[in-house]
């Protein structure tokens, strides 16, 4: 009995340390500053505003490219929220920013402790094919590159801080929709690079967190919509005769679902908020949904032969059956339900500290009473 005790107890120390290796403490700053590149409109914008609302101690540089989107960021009101221009795409810009940033930091006796790559660009639905290569390095300029940009040139100041990056990544790099290869392929580069990342900074003390949002409703619906399915099936484009199997009917109905079912931009920005303040933040944040498919969901694919991630990815009804079941909610259900049923932010933000102490209470109780 008694070796059977300590058997039990040697497991659940080894389990504990495993999940302290797996979550481990990160420094939390009370004040500092805090850089977010894309910050013009959508999650960026967001974000920035929210954090800056979130601790009055945190100064939040907003990235933008244009002087009208710097003073709509000041007509905030905000004294936290600076507007800065900032191009991702120009190295110049960039080591620019981040200099300015370092001796508005000195100047104030203050620490940059985190930056937020959410700079990005995307498409309407094109297939490979027929993609502009044009089109495709612009994705990866923005959306990689840019991030790389920031991310090297902002190191030396969260080494020194013990500071955090956030990547704002999508659910598409876990997986390759059809029509959106090209900027998933995007997204799967942003996410190698933060695993990699992640290991390197590891040892130095600095974070490294990756939000992963499905459909999340910003003005990216309405700037899409001139490259949609729709358009293309009705100025006839090429490639609509070549796959006449990716523009169909229910592909057009998909499409619009897809904005119809998106969540709230409030997921992204809780997910990013916790991923600089708490004390264990966490690898992924998967948040929203696709088509009324909760975002984690797809993770699980991975686990499935690719065969058979080809056929669901083809299944085009399933979005029907989700938007139909959707409709019902909102008939019978109050508008915040809704809007978390949306969400899907089932989200262990603050378990793994809970249950490292859970297990180290769970060993000191037994070994008390091996004892």
């Amino acid at each position: 009995m008694k070796n059977s005790v300590y058997s039990l107890s040697a497991f659940i120390c080894l389990l504990s340390y495993l999940l302290y290796l797996c979550y481990p403490e990160a420094q939390c700053h009370k004040n500092g500053i805090i850089i977010v590149s894309g910050a013009s409109t959508g999650i960026g914008r967001h974000a920035a505003v929210a954090i800056a609302r979130y601790n009055k101690e945190f100064i939040v540089f907003a990235g933008v490219r244009k002087d009208s989107d710097a003073e709509s960021i000041r007509s905030i009101g905000l004294k936290n929220l600076r507007p800065m221009l900032l191009d991702v795409t120009s190295a110049e810009s960039v080591s620019t920013c981040v200099k300015k940033v370092e001796e508005f930091a000195k100047s104030k006796n203050l620490k940059v402790i985190a930056i937020v790559n959410n700079a990005g660009v995307a498409q309407g639905p094109t297939t490979i094919e027929f993609h502009q290569m044009s089109d495709a390095e612009r994705l990866f300029s923005v959306n990689f590159f840019g991030a790389l940009r920031l991310t090297q040139a902002s190191l030396p100041l969260l080494r020194s801080s013990k500071g955090r990056v956030i990547m704002i990544s999508s659910i598409t790099g876990e997986f390759s929709p059809p029509l959106g290869g090209m900027y998933a392929a995007t997204k799967h580069a942003l996410e190698a690079m933060s695993d990699s990342l992640r290991v390197e900074l590891n040892p130095l003390g600095v974070s490294v967190s990756i939000v992963q949002p499905g459909a999340v409703l910003t003005p990216i619906f309405s700037s899409l919509r001139p490259e949609s399915i729709e358009s293309a099936v009705m100025e006839n484009k090429q490639a609509v005769s070549v796959y006449p199997h990716l523009f169909t009917q229910q592909d057009i109905t998909n499409e619009k679902t897809l904005e119809v079912l998106a969540a709230h931009v409030s997921v992204t920005n809780d997910a990013i908020i916790h991923a600089l303040t708490s004390s264990y933040p966490l690898t992924r944040y998967r948040v929203a949904n696709m088509l009324g498919v909760p975002a984690f969901l797809f993770v699980y694919l991975s686990l499935l032969p690719d065969r058979l991630v080809d056929i669901f990815l083809s299944f085009k009804t399933v979005p029907s059956i989700m938007l139909f079941v959707f409709r019902v909610l909102q008939r019978y259900l109050p508008e915040r339900v809704i809007d978390v049923v949306l969400s899907f932010q089932a989200l262990p933000f603050l378990l793994a500290p809970q249950i490292t102490w859970i297990i180290s209470s769970v060993f000191t109780a037994i070994s008390s009473i091996a004892k």
